[in-house]
């Protein structure tokens, strides 16, 4: 039976999402996108310039505080779906994709949140079409 959650808690089940699930993800994806949109320009400027910022009046520990609480709210929320190790992997790897081939940030967040979507689909596309599982395509793509 823990060998059940533990799997379960790593490797999420993307295909085993319910309805009431995904209302819930998308009032918390409302949530975390505002509260992100809130903090948008504070958080720009303490991570390009912490120095200068600080010195005009921009607390960081406040800012790195609420970026760190948007950070878990998303995570906390995708980990039953997609599992703690996928969860790191359309974190981290859309995003170093897109800082590669885009040197303006929003261009750059709008490829990463692209690529993500590409990942996520493909993934499931050829996890239909093969015995690999949903997780192992994603990574891999990423």
């Amino acid at each position: 039976a823990y060998a059940t959650q533990v799997t379960a808690l790593l490797f999420g089940n993307v295909l085993g999402v319910n309805t009431s699930t995904l209302g819930v993800l998308a009032a918390l994806g409302v949530v975390s996108l505002l509260a992100l949109a809130a903090i948008m320009r504070p958080l720009l400027f303490a991570s390009l310039q912490p120095e200068l910022a600080e010195a005009k009046g921009v607390s960081l520990r406040l800012v790195s505080v609420l970026f760190l609480a948007i950070a878990a709210l998303a995570v906390a929320a995708c980990t039953q779906i997609v599992g703690v190790l996928l969860v790191f992997t359309l974190l981290v790897g859309p995003a170093a994709a897109a800082q590669n081939l885009s040197t303006r940030l929003s261009t750059g967040v709008l490829l990463a949140a692209l690529f993500a979507l590409f990942e996520a689909w493909v993934g499931i596309a050829l996890a239909y079409y093969t015995d690999w599982p949903t997780s192992f395509w994603i990574t891999a793509l990423s």
